[in-house]
């Protein structure tokens, strides 16, 4: 299971990553081992927004993509933070039931809970929401 995180970040920011390879400690993130491509993806078609993450080659990545960073969509960002916590776990027993993810439905509810507020302080603050993998 890759290791998966999401993190608020600014341009600036996110050049600074592909030093490190990971997202560093001065940034609001959340551990979301296991909720990577497809479960995001899958969150994305049930919020009706198409593509969660953007087309294309990573934002960032290692030499031989052993790690990479993807900008969540715009239309993914705004579905995100107008997300209730009840709408979350909703969407929570869904993606469980589906088999899409291995979470715990309590626990993806939480995730999910912090990725809604994450999106709710993207724009105002002027940093996208992006997706770290590392395989």
């Amino acid at each position: 299971m890759p290791l998966c995180e999401y993190f608020l970040s600014t341009d600036a920011e996110l050049s600074s990553l592909g030093e490190s390879g990971s997202p560093g400690d001065g940034l609001t993130r959340v551990d979301a081992k296991g909720f990577d491509v497809l479960p995001i993806e899958a969150l994305g078609k049930r919020l009706g927004v198409g593509r969660a993450t953007a087309d294309g080659k990573p934002d960032i990545h290692s030499d031989d993509f052993e790690w990479f960073v993807q900008r969540l969509t715009p239309g993914m960002v705004a579905a995100l933070a107008s997300q209730s916590d009840e709408a979350c776990a909703e969407h929570a027993r869904a993606l469980t039931e589906a088999g899409v993810t291995d979470w715990d439905p309590s626990d993806l509810r939480g995730l999910l809970s912090e990725l809604s507020a994450m999106a709710r302080r993207a724009e105002p603050e002027g940093r996208g929401l992006f997706m770290w993998i590392s395989t």
